[in-house]
């Protein structure tokens, strides 16, 4: 009896032990299929069903809700370690926090918690939806950490916080899970989605690391890098399937110039481990240091907060479907040739069946890789972490600061600039008087960024220009292609007026947190009692949009100046906003001005100046099946500007009546003319979701503008409207070679006519947003508003062969029978981020409906 309880108390014991590995139900008992198991995929309530029951069974996982989804739904971080590391998990996430920011930290200190923290690796999965494998692998990973008992797991578990989020894109996954299911065991199996797969972003959702537009986004950064500051950030992706079966670090030159040489390194020091483990179990085709690069912090947050960012990307399946690819059917990549062996590639793939479950089987052992590297070297990565902020704050270089004055042309978009610095764990500090700095002075109420700060970095590669290296695939043959774009420049993105401080200087600073826009005010003047004749808005803010869909919304009586004037003894410019005087508006505009940080001036002159009467325009917004990306972000800037509009598809358009229901229809970037007119061949995609607008529906575009309204294009969508509706322009870049001209996303200066309604509100030069896109010879009708400069068009970024846009233009205004049609062949609203040039498609808008008349 006694060796009985004896047995039962050992095993007891043993239970405990493992964490209770014995009641931790696996992921295929949960789901009822095996994870990455041929024509299976669970969706987002699946995973998180399966991660609640795992966080309630053992206590190594614990899961935390850290914000919603754009669209609602629970956003998941889960945080895998040791029962003894959770009890002390607060003490942790000081240590990293300390060491973070080790200003006032002796070196006999920073030794103390460096022995006693442990290492901080973030693994995120499925960012981009159609990339099923990581988020499923998720489950299987963090069931394995529950219930192995292993050495191995036992190190990784006392020595590392390991924090998990199965997905960064739950809406996209659900959409891509949901298509799947749907075409499984029909010819549309394999078919593409027909909408982008994050309800805005798309597949650029890992683009917005530095704007912090979207919910996903934020809460990651707040729910995991703000809270843990992990040392190593491992982004879980798909690419291709006609080269290698996984890439793994170090990534290809360039990097960006202000990453820590340590955090370069340490992309190779982890990303080799990761390899060495892969090739150690058998695992082929595996690349390194080819394809991708380090360059655009929109990808890379981490780098710039004292963290690596590595990823891996693996060949694609068709979503949970096999695929069969013969080794004579690979194809080099960039850096690379899968049928060659090299350093870069040192196991060949021989070909054959690929299935979901390799996807899986690759993602966990490269997974393990990076956590057994990470327990090994837990010392080295909290030194190496706590060495990069100390050289942070250590910044002796130029330049010392930034200046951002408090006079500037936007200030409300000034304002946004100074938060997602702030956001992004940057100190901000305002100046309490006057000051001199590199001999020139500053007002009260300047805000500086100094660069000598934890995250210094971050401002320093944000605020400054961009120099992308010129590389060539060959000695004087045509570029190498970045893998995103090369200008990220924000002050020159938004409009703001930023000055570069290299000398030391003195001032009385007080640091803030949260910037808020002055109040707005509705200022009265020399008027007399009751309401003013009339009530002016300058245009310069973004803001004053919004302040006009509010009005439209209210159906106020409003204009734009058509040419400058003079009131109260001041002149104001062309596109000056004109609101009539009435009996409650002046109620009306103290609220706008108060919530959107704006001044109305009330004035009783006779103004007698020619305007356009604007009206609420009725706007269709084109939602093309071969999804775009540039019309989910023109989607998401139009609701936060408060436009009101509605989505029009292919079979709206072919079905034609369109000037009855719009006053404008907007073509996004992004889609060819063929893609346009063609869509998705038949029998790629379901039937309702092939084809595009058809000549039918090209015709009827024709009509609409004929009958008046207006067609504005972005993009390569002025291709088309130039081509299909033969416009007196022709693309000057039409046959150039990438090796005559190349401009792989980068800032260009372009020379507006400020007095064309395009153009109210905007100064004279600007930085656009450029990406091969069309520069255009304009003859006839047409009207050039925006052309790039006679000479040296680059402000930010990399561009081959300048001369060929000399004087070219980038903004048409062509009238065509009753209506118009406007070309804005640059990226005008590019991810959410270049608010610097949003007006010029805010103004097409409203420009096109207008009325040009006389306001008395």
């Amino acid at each position: 009896m006694k060796a009985r309880f004896v047995v039962l108390a050992l095993l007891l014991i043993a239970l405990s032990c493992s964490g209770l590995s014995a009641q931790v139900k696996s992921p295929q008992d949960y789901l009822g299929f095996r994870v990455g198991e041929d024509y299976k995929l669970a969706d987002w309530q699946q995973i998180t069903g399966y991660f609640n029951e795992l966080g309630k069974s053992t206590d190594r996982i614990h899961v935390d809700i850290i914000g919603q989804t754009t669209l609602k739904k629970p956003f998941l971080r889960v945080t895998i370690t040791s029962p003894e590391n959770y009890a002390r998990l607060a003490r942790y996430e000081e240590i990293t926090r300390r060491l973070a920011d080790p200003r006032g930290l002796s070196a006999e200190e920073a030794e103390k918690l460096i022995s006693e923290g442990k290492s901080v690796i973030a693994v995120t999965c499925s960012v981009h939806a159609t990339e099923v494998a990581a988020a499923q692998m998720s489950m299987e990973l963090a069931y394995n950490m529950a219930t192995k008992n292993t050495a191995e797991t036992k190190n990784i578990l006392d020595n590392v916080i390991f924090l998990l989020v199965p997905s960064l894109n739950p809406d996209g996954l659900d959409i891509v899970v949901n298509w799947y299911k749907r075409n499984l065991k029909t010819p549309y199996e394999a078919a593409p989605v027909p909408e982008i797969y994050h309800h805005y972003a798309g597949h650029d959702n890992n683009r917005d690391w530095y704007m912090f537009t979207l919910a996903e986004t934020r809460n990651t950064i707040d729910g995991v890098y703000k809270k843990w500051h992990p040392q190593v950030l491992y982004d879980v992706h798909q690419m291709g399937n006609t080269g290698a079966r996984l890439f793994v670090p170090p990534f290809m030159d360039p990097y960006e110039p202000n990453i820590d040489p340590i955090l370069i390194q340490g992309a190779s020091f982890i990303g080799q481990a990761m390899m060495n483990r892969l090739i150690g179990e058998g695992k082929t085709g595996i690349t390194t240091n080819s394809v991708y690069d380090s360059w655009t912090p929109a990808r890379a947050y981490q780098h710039y907060h004292g963290a690596v960012r590595i990823l891996t990307e693996a060949a694609s399946v068709q979503y949970a479907s096999p695929i069969k690819q013969n080794f004579s059917d690979l194809r080099p990549g960039l850096g690379y040739d899968p049928r060659t062996v090299s350093w870069k590639f040192p196991a060949l793939w021989r070909g054959g069946e690929w299935h979901l479950r390799d996807i899986v089987d690759y993602e966990l052992t490269a997974a393990m890789g990076a956590l057994e590297h990470m327990a090994y070297y837990r010392e080295r990565w909290l030194r190496n972490f706590y060495t990069v902020q100390k050289r942070a704050i250590s910044w002796n270089g130029t330049p010392y600061a930034f200046v951002i004055p408090p006079d500037q042309r936007d200030p409300v978009t000034a304002v946004e600039m100074l938060n997602i610095l702030r956001f992004g764990e940057v100190e901000i500090e305002q100046a309490v008087g006057a000051f001199t700095a590199d001999g020139v002075e500053y007002p009260k109420g300047s805000y500086v960024v100094r660069v000598a700060q934890p995250f210094g970095a971050f401002a320093k590669t944000m605020m400054e220009k961009q120099v992308y290296p010129d590389l060539r695939e060959y000695p004087g043959g045509p570029p190498q292609r970045p893998y995103d774009v090369t200008a990220h420049t924000l002050p020159m993105q938004m409009g703001v007026k930023v000055i570069t401080v290299n000398q030391p200087f003195q001032a009385s600073l007080t640091k803030v947190e949260k910037i808020a826009a002055a109040s707005g005010a509705v200022e009265a003047g020399p008027v007399t009692a009751g309401p003013a004749k009339a009530y002016l808005l300058e245009h310069d803010s973004n803001a004053s949009i919004k302040a006009l869909n509010r009005l439209m919304k209210d159906k106020a009586e409003v204009y734009w100046a058509a040419k400058p004037f003079s009131a109260k003894n001041k002149l104001y410019s062309a596109g000056t906003m004109i609101v009539h005087g009435g009996a409650g508006i002046e109620t009306k505009l103290q609220a706008i001005a108060r919530e959107l940080s704006v001044n109305f001036i009330a004035v009783n002159d006779r103004l007698n100046v020619q305007a356009y009467k604007l009206i609420p325009p009725r706007i269709g917004l084109y939602k093309s099946h071969v999804a775009s990306m540039d019309e989910g972000w023109t989607r998401l800037i139009f609701e936060n500007y408060e436009f009101s509009f509605t989505n029009i598809l292919d079979k709206d358009i072919r079905g034609g009546g369109l000037r009855s229901k719009y006053d404008v229809i907007i073509i996004p970037g992004e889609l060819s003319e063929t893609q346009i007119i063609e869509g998705h061949r038949n029998g790629t995609v379901p039937p309702e979701f092939a084809g595009g607008i058809g000549e039918a529906g090209v015709q009827n575009l024709r009509d609409f503008v004929n009958e008046g309204g207006t067609l504005v294009t972005m993009d390569k969508a002025t291709e088309f409207a130039a081509k299909q509706f033969a416009l007196p322009v022709k693309n000057a870049l039409e046959g150039v070679k990438p090796q005559d001209f190349y401009v792989p996303g980068s800032l260009l200066k372009i020379v507006l006519d400020t007095e064309n309604p395009i153009a109210y509100g905007m100064p004279r030069e600007t930085a656009a947003f450029v990406e091969q896109n069309a520069a255009f010879d304009v003859t006839g009708n047409a009207k050039a508003v925006g052309n790039y400069p006679l000479t040296n068009p680059l402000m930010s970024g990399w561009i081959l062969g300048e001369s060929k846009i000399f004087g070219k233009t980038a903004v048409v205004d062509v009238p065509v029978g009753r209506g118009r049609i406007i070309l804005l062949s640059i990226r005008p609203q590019f991810r959410a981020q270049v608010r610097g040039t949003y007006k010029l498609l805010f103004n097409s808008v409203y420009y096109g409906p207008a009325t040009l008349t006389t306001y008395e």
